[in-house]
């Protein structure tokens, strides 16, 4: 006997099962929208609940929503926690949800800013990646943090690192913005400039990052290339997503 795991209206990803009781999790959203949701399906009696659903609004402080399209292959903790990355305003954040209390939270908040990525868990640890625009990618690897508790920058064991000479001479920074013509909504821009600059350096805009993409402060070849040639380079994201 087959089950529906949806009404026959969404999109699915990223299926994972956990092991006892047994449970399958997935990433569920509309055909048109960027919003997706995390939802569970008890394997034994069918039941399917939303473990985190939409958020219409992001404010800007706390959780944005749920955007991923996938998770790692190998994502639990345990029985009870889930881990992976995704997009939290221009930041790639590493989340953890426990599908017990279904809360969500992000154990990167406390670290480095910049782009997280989660390879693998397994046994209590996690490798993982640390990137920004003036810092290639790094790999590391990691002991989970306590139910209650998020990574520090010393629990990151670096195993693997990328070095650009030109990276040296790369700063970078978020600014905050509102769009006046939308209520004062929130958004953010990623500018990257030289460090060292003898006049005003021209201007690269990336003007648009969403509502199906988004702009993160990610470290990039063609961006570094440009700050190497004397450009500034600023990515501006969707200032407001609707479903």
């Amino acid at each position: 006997m087959s089950t529906p795991l949806t009404d026959g209206t969404k999109c699915i990803f990223g299926l994972r099962f956990n092991g006892e009781p047994l449970y399958l999790l997935f990433i569920e959203s509309d055909a048109d929208l960027p919003h997706r949701s995390l939802v569970r399906v008890d394997w034994k009696t069918k039941k399917i609940e939303t473990l985190v659903g939409l958020v219409d609004k992001p404010t800007n402080e706390g959780f944005t929503g749920v955007y991923t399209c996938s998770l790692p292959d190998r994502c639990w903790g345990d029985n009870d926690k889930m881990y992976f990355h995704d997009c939290q305003k221009l930041y790639k954040e590493i989340m953890r949800l426990d599908v017990n209390t279904k809360s969500i939270s992000c154990i990167t908040s406390d670290t480095e800013k910049g782009v997280y990525a989660v390879f693998d868990v397994f046994d209590g640890l996690l490798l993982g990646r640390y990137a920004n625009p003036a810092q290639p990618m790094k790999i590391f690897i990691a002991e989970l943090p306590s139910s209650n508790d998020g990574f520090k920058d010393t629990d990151f064991c670096e195993i693997a690192t990328t070095t650009v000479s030109i990276s040296d001479n790369i700063k970078w920074e978020v600014l905050s913005l509102t769009r006046e013509d939308s209520g004062g909504y929130p958004y953010e821009a990623l500018f990257v400039s030289p460090r060292v600059v003898e006049s005003l350096p021209p201007l690269i805009v990336s003007s648009h990052g969403g509502p199906h993409m988004s702009s993160v402060a990610d470290f990039t070849v063609w961006t570094a290339c440009f700050i190497g040639l004397g450009y500034s380079v600023v990515f501006g994201n969707a200032s407001k997503k609707e479903r």
